[in-house]
């Protein structure tokens, strides 16, 4: 099973994209200022 990402907001108010592996583990790949600019990552897969 790949580990998943996700974009959530962190305390400080910036957005992040996690990583959350099988085991529950939580890594932050990269922080971004805004949602869109989280969403627009090369990380992310493309979706459509």
């Amino acid at each position: 099973m790949d580990p998943e990402l996700k974009i959530e907001q962190q305390a400080s108010g910036r957005w992040a994209i996690v990583q959350e592996t099988m085991y529950g583990e939580r890594h932050v790949l990269e922080e971004h200022e805004t949602v869109q600019d989280a969403q627009s990552s090369q990380r992310l897969p493309k979706i459509g």
